[in-house]
C-alpha cells in the first residue's frame, strides 16, 4: 500500500494491492526455436539462417569436423539470425553448429549439422594419363592414341622440327584419344606432341616425341615370280620360250644349264621393266633336258631368283595342230591376254571384233612356232563385249581354228542419281550412285575446290556428309570414285548454298558468386563471377548497372569475349560491397544472333552487414516513396 502526509501532519493511506516480480533475465538462456537451421550454399559460401525465442547475437562455428575449427557471425542482436560463411572449398562435406549469447551473457548452442558446396567452375586443364603417346606408324600414315582423365578433344601438332607447324585432329570430346595423320613423307622423322581441350576451354598439351615413317614397302619387296614355265616343251628343239609373270614391273632374264646344280647360261637382261615377261632361248640342243630359273630385278634392284624347273626339247615338230583351253585373263579397261594351248607346234593368230565377223588380227605375236600360245590385245574400247577365235598354222602347213569366245573389257565407274540434301547452316549431305564399287569423295569449296571429304570404302551407294562449313555461303562440289584397278569417275561441279542461321543462341544454367577481395591497404571491393552454357557455340558478354532497377538502361559492360564456346565464365571486378546490381547475359552465335538472358539480380557480399540488413535496404531502395513511414526502423 502506499502513504502520504502533507505539510499539517494529515496521514492517508491507499488500500491493499499486489505485484509480481519478472523472472530475472540475466539467468536465461536463448532457446533455438522453429525447424533445423536452413542452410543455402554455393560453391564457395553456405548462409544459415535459425531462430531464438529473445534477443541473442548470430555466430556459426564450423569445419571440416566436429572440432569446428572455425567461427563466422555478428554480434548484432536479433530473433531471427543468418550468417554467411565465405572462403569455403567447392564440392565440400562441412560439420556446423548455430551459437547464439543474449545480452546477459547466457550461450545456447544447437546440435552438430552438415552441408556440402556446390560444384565451382571447371578451371582444371584435363590431365594426360597412362603412359607415353602410343604410335602406329607406316609409310605415309600414323595413328597416334592417348588417354585424359575428362572429356576433351583430340589433336596432334607435328612437324618435321619441335616447332611442328601441322595440326590434324577430332573435335569430339572422349576420354580414349586416336588421331589418324595422313599424307606424311616415308622415311621421315616427325616431332609431335598431343593437345586436348575440354568443354570449358581449358588445355593440356603433351610433351614433346618423336616418330619414324617407314620405308614404301614397294622400295623393300621383292618382286613374286608367278608361273614360270616353258612354252614348246617336247617340240622345236631349237626354241623355246620361258614366260612368268610378277606382281611388280621388273627386268626379265634366264639363267639356264644342262647341269641342276651349274646354270652356266644366261640369255641377254631385258632391261624394259614389266609385269608379263617372255625369254627366248635358242639354239638349244634336241632331245635334252634342259634345268631354268627365272630371275626378275625391280627398279629398287630387289631381286628375285625363281625356283629352278627344267624342260625336254624335242627331236621334231611336225603335227596336225588342235586348240584347247582358250581363256582371255587379265582383262582392263583397252587391253585382255588370250591364252590357249595347241597339241603340237603351231602359229599364233588370233582375230578379234565386236561380233562374230571379228575385223582385226594378230598373227604370230610369239615370233616363232609353240605349243602354248599368249597375245595381249591392245586398245580396246572399255565396257566393249569381244569376240575372237585363235588358229595356228602346223609346220606341214595345216591351218586350225577354235570355235568363237566372248569377253568384255572393264568399264569406268559412271556417276549417278546425285542428290545434296539436309542441307543446313554448317553442313550437308551429298549422295549418289556408281554402276560400280568405288570410293567416296567430295572436293569441294567457295571459287577452288580446295578441300575434300570422303570415305576410302568400295560401295555403290555414296554418302559424304560436309561439315564445318559457313552459313549462308554458296559451295562448288565435284564428285569423285575410284575402283580397285584405279579407274576414276568424276562428275560435274555442282553447287548448293548452305542456310542462314537465324536461331539466337538459348542461354541455360545461369549462376552467380560473390566474394569479397580486401587490398592491401585494408580497402574492400567486392566480384561477381558469372557463369552460364548456350545451346551452340557463342561469344560471352555481361551488362550490368547497380541499383534496383534498370529501366532497360545498363551502364556497364564487359568486353565481348570473342571466342566462341558453350561454356561462359565471366568475372566482373571491383563493384561495391553490400550493393545490388541489376546484369543480363549477352552471347552471338558465328552468324550474329544474339541471345539475351532476363535481367537478374545480384547482392555482393559486405564486410559488417548481414543478410537481413541487405533485405531492408533492398526493400527501402524498392518501396522508397513510403520511406517516410518509418516501416523499417533505423538502421
Amino acid at each position: 500500500r502506499v502513504r502520504s502526509t502533507d505539510t499539517y501532519g494529515n496521514l492517508v493511506t491507499s488500500n491493499d494491492f499486489t505485484f509480481d516480480t519478472p523472472k530475472d533475465l540475466t539467468k536465461v538462456p536463448p532457446i533455438i526455436t522453429g525447424p533445423n537451421p536452413e542452410v543455402t550454399t554455393t560453391p564457395y559460401t553456405a548462409n544459415i539462417d535459425w531462430l531464438t525465442d529473445k534477443v541473442a547475437d548470430s555466430y556459426v562455428e564450423f569445419g571440416s569436423s566436429i572440432s569446428y575449427d572455425y567461427t563466422q557471425g555478428s554480434n548484432d542482436l536479433t530473433l531471427t539470425h543468418s550468417v554467411m560463411i565465405s572462403g569455403l572449398a567447392p564440392e565440400t562435406t562441412y560439420h556446423f553448429r548455430v551459437k547464439s549469447t543474449d545480452s546477459y551473457g547466457n550461450s545456447v548452442t544447437g546440435s552438430d549439422f552438415t552441408f556440402r558446396t556446390g560444384l565451382g567452375p571447371d578451371l582444371t586443364p584435363p590431365q594426360i594419363t597412362g603412359p607415353n603417346p602410343s604410335v602406329t606408324n607406316g609409310a605415309t600414315t600414323a595413328t597416334i592414341s592417348w588417354l585424359t582423365n575428362e572429356n576433351s578433344d583430340s589433336f596432334i601438332e607435328f612437324g618435321p622440327t619441335a616447332s611442328y607447324g601441322n595440326t590434324q585432329g577430332i573435335i569430339n570430346a572422349v576420354t580414349n584419344h586416336s588421331v589418324d595423320l595422313v599424307g606424311l613423307d616415308p622415311d621421315t622423322t616427325y616431332h609431335f606432341r598431343v593437345r586436348s581441350t575440354d568443354p570449358a576451354t581449358n588445355i593440356a598439351v603433351g610433351n614433346d616425341f618423336t616418330f619414324k615413317t617407314l620405308v614404301l614397302e614397294e622400295k623393300t619387296s621383292i618382286p613374286t615370280i608367278t608361273g614360270a614355265t616353258a612354252q614348246k616343251e617336247g617340240a622345236d628343239p631349237e626354241e623355246v620360250t620361258i614366260i612368268w609373270t610378277t606382281d611388280k614391273y621388273s627386268t626379265s632374264e634366264v639363267q639356264y644349264g644342262i647341269n641342276k646344280d651349274d646354270l652356266n647360261q644366261s640369255s641377254p637382261i631385258d632391261s624394259s621393266l614389266n609385269k608379263t615377261h617372255y625369254v627366248y632361248l635358242k639354239k638349244l640342243l634336241p632331245n635334252t633336258r634342259y634345268y631354268y630359273q627365272a630371275v626378275s630385278v625391280d627398279e629398287y634392284g630387289n631381286k628375285k631368283t625363281d625356283e629352278v624347273k627344267y624342260f625336254v626339247t624335242a627331236q621334231t615338230g611336225t603335227g596336225v595342230p588342235k586348240v584347247s583351253a582358250v581363256e582371255a585373263t587379265d582383262i582392263t579397261l583397252n587391253s585382255a591376254i588370250i591364252s590357249w594351248e595347241t597339241t603340237v607346234v603351231a602359229t599364233s593368230i588370233i582375230e578379234y571384233g565386236t561380233d562374230n565377223n571379228y575385223g582385226s588380227k594378230i598373227e604370230d605375236q610369239s615370233l616363232g612356232s609353240t605349243t602354248k600360245h599368249l597375245i595381249r590385245l591392245k586398245d580396246l574400247k572399255e565396257g566393249i563385249k569381244y569376240h575372237y577365235r585363235v588358229q595356228g598354222q602346223s609346220t606341214g602347213g595345216v591351218l586350225v581354228s577354235s570355235d568363237d569366245y566372248v569377253f568384255s573389257s572393264l568399264t569406268k565407274p559412271t556417276i549417278s542419281d546425285i542428290s545434296i540434301k539436309d542441307i543446313g547452316s554448317i553442313k550437308a549431305v551429298i549422295t549418289w550412285k556408281t554402276d560400280t564399287e568405288a570410293d567416296s569423295f567430295v572436293d569441294y569449296g567457295l571459287t577452288t575446290l580446295d578441300a575434300s571429304q570422303g570415305r576410302s570404302e568400295e560401295v555403290k551407294d555414296h554418302a559424304v556428309t560436309l561439315s564445318n562449313l559457313v552459313p549462308a555461303t554458296e559451295y562448288k562440289i565435284q564428285l569423285k570414285s575410284r575402283d580397285k584397278y584405279g579407274n576414276q569417275a568424276i562428275s560435274d561441279i555442282k553447287s548448293f548454298k548452305t542456310i542462314i542461321d537465324t536461331t539466337a543462341p538459348i542461354i541455360k544454367d545461369l549462376k552467380s558468386e560473390t566474394s569479397i577481395i580486401t587490398d592491401s591497404d585494408g580497402s574492400s571491393k567486392a566480384q561477381a563471377i558469372i557463369s552460364w552454357s548456350t545451346d551452340e557455340p557463342a561469344t560471352s558478354q555481361v551488362k550490368y548497372a547497380a541499383g534496383v532497377t534498370t529501366d532497360g538502361n545498363y551502364t556497364n559492360s564487359t568486353p565481348e569475349e570473342p571466342t566462341l564456346t558453350t561454356s561462359h565464365i565471366v568475372i566482373i571486378s571491383n563493384i561495391k560491397p553490400s550493393s545490388t546490381y541489376h546484369m543480363k547475359i549477352v552471347s552471338k552465335d558465328a552468324s550474329d544472333n544474339i541471345g539475351v538472358s532476363d535481367d537478374y539480380t545480384v547482392l555482393t557480399q559486405g564486410q559488417e552487414k548481414s543478410l537481413v540488413q541487405y533485405i531492408l535496404q533492398i526493400l527501402e531502395e524498392r518501396f522508397a516513396w513510403i520511406n517516410g513511414f518509418n516501416l523499417f526502423g533505423n538502421q
